[in-house]
């Protein structure tokens, strides 16, 4: 079906006219999407009267609503899934050449719409019995593959890695996972590392990039050797710990702990009378803006639950994080192009997991992030109130379960021989720790 998408199956067909009736000669090999399609083209592209699904490819210049009038559907209707599904994806940010799968029912009323986000997820919104639209984010169906890969530093671990097959995503990583105990960047020649890491295929056999994850990793230099592991805890919460149990924390001097983002400079500070860049007014500026290039990842800066991810009137696509007893404030991160996979209210998030990406949403004359911290309805100044915060230590990971998992671990680790990057196809991971 994917391998029609955005095609006129009925090119492949012939049409003539007998006794009045338009026929349709249908190829052997015509799919049911096929026949979806050459039963509209058989009933003129106005007439709805059939329950169908309509393949619609976005064109350049097209805006939603365009699109839909194109497939049969007034502007006030559009209008109304556009407004119903924003908090989820923004609809306006669809991709030339990319496409809807649009669902009418009998009576021609749009009932569905499906929506390839990126390689990992897919949006879906669906008007239900009641007459009410609800979307949410769907995972894109994958398979995931567990590899590992032992090697000797030569010169560049990362280049080495790299020319090896693994994801750059694993590298990353790995160089924050042990950013408390090794700079990746002074390795040297001997050192010696393994990594234990899961891909996700989609069902074409694709590898998604974004969906890598360490599961376990060693590094061995200056003579020490240091080791990770990934534990999950019964309600999501996701963390690396050595061998003892205890969490592998970067160290306070580490600037992703201070800063949520990568920035190029502060192109606004903390106010209480700002003249507004597009308002031309003064007003209170209760954040920092961090100009960064559209896409960069934003970063949380301490372990927390997020409180909401939604459309935040000028803040657009905004995300606010509760610290609990970590940090006395919430922290709120603005004017984001979208969110992470799985960042919703509720979601568990630590300290320096990307949470989303830059982007210039809401009333913004650019990209940037829009950073504040706030207790209550008191908002202070971060890049002062970051200076000043001591954070308490997640809790050592104990128990026998713990270490059934870190047996498993370890000798899958220990199974790497060095000959490059192998499958562990028979590997099981332990959760609820």
């Amino acid at each position: 079906m994917d391998a029609v998408r955005g095609q006129n199956p009925t090119r492949s067909c012939s049409s003539h006219a007998e006794q009045g009736v338009l026929l349709a000669e249908v190829p052997s090999e015509a799919t049911v999407l096929d026949l979806v399609w050459i039963g509209q083209a058989a009933l003129g592209d106005e007439d709805h009267a059939l329950d169908a699904e309509r393949i619609a490819t976005v064109r350049r210049g097209d805006t939603f609503l365009k699109l839909l009038g194109r497939n049969g559907v007034h502007q006030g209707e559009a209008l109304a899934w556009y407004r119903s599904s924003r908090e989820v994806f923004n609809l306006s940010r669809l991709k030339p050449g990319q496409d809807l799968t649009l669902s009418f029912d009998h009576e021609g009323d749009l009932t569905g719409i499906e929506y390839e986000i990126d390689r990992l997820s897919v949006f879906l919104a669906e008007r239900g019995d009641d007459g009410k639209i609800v979307a949410r984010r769907g995972e894109v169906p994958s398979t995931t593959e567990v590899r590992g890969l032992a090697s000797t530093v030569t010169s560049n671990i990362t280049a080495e890695c790299l020319a090896a097959g693994v994801p750059s995503r694993v590298v990353r990583q790995m160089a924050g996972i042990f950013a408390s105990k090794v700079d990746f960047k002074h390795l040297r020649k001997g050192d010696a590392f393994r990594v234990l890491y899961e891909v996700k295929i989609t069902d074409s056999g694709e590898e998604i990039p974004t969906g890598s994850q360490v599961l376990a990793a060693e590094v061995q230099t200056r003579g020490k050797s240091h080791t990770a592991l990934r534990t999950e805890s019964s309600d999501g919460d996701k963390n690396y710990v050595d061998l003892e149990g205890k969490p592998l924390q970067r160290v306070r001097s580490d600037s992703t702990l201070r800063y949520p983002v990568e920035f190029t400079r502060i192109s606004s500070r903390f106010s209480r009378s700002r003249l507004h860049p597009k308002t031309r007014r003064r007003r209170p500026h209760l954040g920092v803006d961090f100009a960064a290039p559209h896409g960069t990842p934003v970063r949380a800066v301490a372990d927390g639950r997020v409180k909401y991810a939604k459309w935040y009137g000028q803040m657009g696509r905004t995300i606010r994080i509760d610290h609990g007893r970590g940090l006395r404030y919430d922290s709120m991160y603005g004017h984001l192009t979208r969110y992470s996979r799985g960042v919703k209210s509720g979601t568990r998030v630590h300290r320096g997991d990307v949470i989303g990406y830059v982007g210039s949403t809401g009333l913004a004359t650019g990209p940037h992030l829009h950073f504040s911290l706030v207790e209550g309805k008191r908002y202070v100044d971060p890049l002062k109130a970051l200076k000043q915060v001591q954070y308490e230590p997640p809790t050592p990971v104990t128990g026998a379960l713990f270490e059934e998992h870190k047996t498993r671990l370890v000798s899958a680790l220990g199974s790497l021989n060095g000959e490059g990057p192998v499958r562990l196809p028979h590997f099981a991971e332990a959760h609820d720790l």
